[in-house]
């Protein structure tokens, strides 16, 4: 890094940030921990480079390594030792940190007498080719740190293949690049924002169950009623006996997401990853010794975590986050057309397919938020768990296993005693919502069974095409 920020020889030259990389981990390094005579850089760490080039990096590099080699104590460090003594390399850090600041406090005066005579030129220096580019007459901050981004960064990925293709991103493709990214370490991340649209009209119109008929509802609507819970993501009524289920079992593993962490788990097991983690002393201390604890250890054991921690873990963690997205879309495929296969139609005025209307189970307000097209209406799920839905008798029962006092009751299946139906729980509470929804669009209004001694009729309902709990 150094090399190419106080180098004015290298600093206009293209330098791939690979071949740095190489040159300091495979000869900086190893000449600074060393207590020989500095040698001149082996031929093949610089064979991308041209002989001019080479010759500048062989003039500079050497007093460099001398300067940081002066700064070490008269004992020899090696890679080996700053496992036991990770402070003795201190001293190069402190003098690198200095020349970076000496940097930027040139560079900063440089801008100020740029800025008092008046010229509109900037240059910036970096780790990076583009970070050289000099500022352009009349070019705003803002188009001058995206056209350093492009320079620096490939972003083919994005299917960007030009500056005016990245420039024109909110035109084009209703999204910007916010000039910036961040990183966990292990992985990066580029930071873009959409465009925001207005919403249409008749996404702001709020809605209840009264405000439809049953004729509306047959003739416009494809009803469903939705019993949210803990075990299951959704148990879901359709009408005519169309029953469907997605368990929180099927939900996790439908992207693959749980083997791969157990194979993730496997791996740290085997590598012994799973012991150093487990013995890390915590960083969150207000004592010295501890915190400085925990940094020998972080030290003593970085060459494991950084081996282990590397394209592979952050392969997966981008899987994990994939799949965790196409399981959401997986999941209101099962419930809206009863199979994970993608339905991209728009539900439109005079469409033949007819739009979705959801009675949700208001039973849990925290379930995580997806997305689905149609409309969403909520309702009071009061005694919908308890009353048969056959003979709308409160005279249920929990299955027992065994006998006497070693009797275990089963809390998922419930038994009426009036008309002798076993009834999955779920299933029973998401027919009863079906069932009280009917019965408003009817004009019936709430069965009295399902009502409480004071008022309980809770249907709040909206147009809702963003998201909605399930």
């Amino acid at each position: 890094m150094i090399l190419v920020n106080q180098s004015v020889s290298l600093q206009d030259v293209d330098v791939k940030i690979s071949v740095i990389k190489r040159l300091v981990y495979e000869h900086v390094i190893n000449q600074v921990l060393s207590s020989n005579p500095v040698v001149s850089v082996a031929e093949n760490i610089l064979t991308s480079l041209s002989q001019e080039v080479k010759d500048a990096v062989q003039v500079f590099i050497g007093p460099l390594i001398v300067e940081l080699k002066n700064r070490l104590s008269s004992f020899d460090i090696t890679k080996a030792t700053q496992n036991t003594n990770p402070f003795g390399i201190l001293p190069v850090l402190r003098h690198i940190l200095s020349k970076y600041e000496a940097l930027i406090t040139e560079n900063s005066i440089r801008e100020t007498h740029d800025e008092q005579s008046g010229s509109s030129q900037h240059t910036s220096t970096g780790i990076f080719s583009g970070a050289a580019l000099k500022k352009e007459a009349d070019e705003t901050l803002f188009h001058y740190t995206q056209r350093r981004f492009y320079k620096c960064f490939n972003f083919a990925k994005q299917k960007i293949k030009s500056l005016e293709d990245f420039q024109n991103l909110p035109t084009n493709k209703g999204k910007m690049f916010l000039n910036g990214m961040y990183t966990d370490v292990y992985t990066s991340r580029v930071l873009f924002c959409r465009q925001y649209k207005p919403s249409l009209p008749v996404e702001n119109v709020s809605l209840e169950l009264e405000d439809f008929n049953v004729d509306e509802v047959k003739k416009h609507f494809r009803p469903c009623a939705v019993d949210p819970g803990r075990k299951d993501v959704f148990v879901s009524y359709h009408d005519n006996n169309d029953l469907r289920r997605l368990s929180s079992r099927e939900y996790y593993a439908m992207g693959g997401t749980v083997r791969r962490q157990q194979k993730e788990q496997d791996r740290k097991r085997t590598s012994g990853i799973e012991q150093i983690e487990m013995h890390i002393p915590s960083p969150k201390t207000t004592s010295c010794l501890q915190y400085v604890s925990h940094l020998e250890y972080m030290f003593q054991h970085m060459d494991a975590l950084f081996g282990f921690y590397g394209f592979e873990a952050a392969r997966i963690k981008w899987l994990n986050y994939v799949a965790s997205q196409r399981s959401i879309e997986e999941a209101v495929n099962i419930l809206l057309n009863g199979s994970k296969k993608s339905h991209r139609e728009m539900f439109q005025e005079g469409d033949p397919h007819k739009m979705p209307l959801i009675v949700f189970g208001d039973g849990l307000k925290n379930k995580s938020q997806v997305k689905y097209r149609g409309l969403r209406t909520d309702i009071n799920e009061f005694k919908t768990s308890k009353t048969c839905n056959s003979c709308f008798s409160n005279d249920s029962e929990n299955l027992k296993c065994g006998e006497g006092d070693s009797a275990r009751r089963i809390h998922q299946v419930l038994k009426c005693k009036t008309c002798n139906i076993f009834w999955n729980r779920d299933v029973m509470a998401s027919k009863n919502i079906f069932s009280i929804a009917q019965s408003i669009w009817t004009g019936n209004d709430r069965p009295t069974v399902f009502q409480g001694q004071t008022a309980t009729l809770n249907v709040v309902a909206s147009a809702h095409s963003g998201e909605s709990t399930a």
